[in-house]
């Protein structure tokens, strides 16, 4: 019930092991039909306060398993007022977390790179898995947009947006 309300925050290099101790169907904490909702948030001491490096293939591996999974991403630098902003992140995550199978396996990383002093801004870098071709970089970046990297992935760019008032009426 805690975790149906969106009362679970989790530190963002916490995320993958918060989910695999309450939320996959193994563990019988939460039910395979009840929805699930928890925050992730920067906010940690395990990282510079303005470098952070995350790999989330087994956070989406386990959005894929578990739909009724709810994540609402704040990429606020700890120590700012600013309300809830992922950055973008959210529509990529969900683009991954919803590819066919066959395309899924293909990628090997997720890498977010997020950024920043004073404004905070990241980069997405996909792996795929040794052995893919050049049609497969083709047709997952067809997918989920960006552009293809010289080292054989996709890198996708997060765009900051600043809090306004104004900001915050476009979004209602």
């Amino acid at each position: 019930m805690y975790f149906s309300q969106g009362n679970a925050a989790v530190y963002f290099d916490d995320v993958a092991s918060f989910l695999r101790a309450f939320i996959l169907p193994s563990t019988t904490l939460v039910l395979d039909d009840v929805a699930c909702k928890i925050r992730v948030e920067l906010g940690s001491g395990n990282h510079s306060p303005n470098n952070w490096v995350f790999n989330l293939v087994d956070v989406i591996s386990t959005m894929r398993k578990y739909p009724l999974l709810n994540i609402r991403w704040n990429l606020v630098l700890p120590g700012r007022s600013q309300p809830d902003n992922d950055l973008g992140f959210a529509a990529h995550v969900s683009i991954l977390k919803d590819m066919e199978d066959h395309e899924f396996e293909k990628v090997s990383s997720v890498w977010l790179y997020i950024g920043g002093d004073l404004f905070v801004s990241g980069v997405i870098y996909i792996m795929l898995e040794h052995g893919c071709t050049e049609q497969d970089t083709d047709d997952i970046q067809l997918q989920i947009g960006g552009r293809k990297s010289n080292c054989g992935g996709i890198r996708l760019n997060l765009d900051w947006q600043p809090y306004t008032e104004a900001h915050t009426m476009s979004r209602e």
